[in-house]
């Protein structure tokens, strides 16, 4: 599909990597800000992300 509207995920998706430790409820997911390299966000809870 080639759709004139990506600018939204693709944004998204650039900016935002998630990375993800652990597993089962041991998991925890940093979010790096691509835009702002000091910005570490720490997330306690798991988080759906599609490659």
């Amino acid at each position: 599909m080639h759709e004139p509207d990506t600018t939204r995920t693709d944004a998204t998706e650039q900016r935002y990597i998630t990375t993800q430790y652990g597993d089962g409820g041991e998991q925890m997911t940093l979010v790096h800000d691509t835009e702002n390299e000091q910005a570490w966000i720490q997330s306690d809870y798991a988080v759906e992300a599609t490659p």
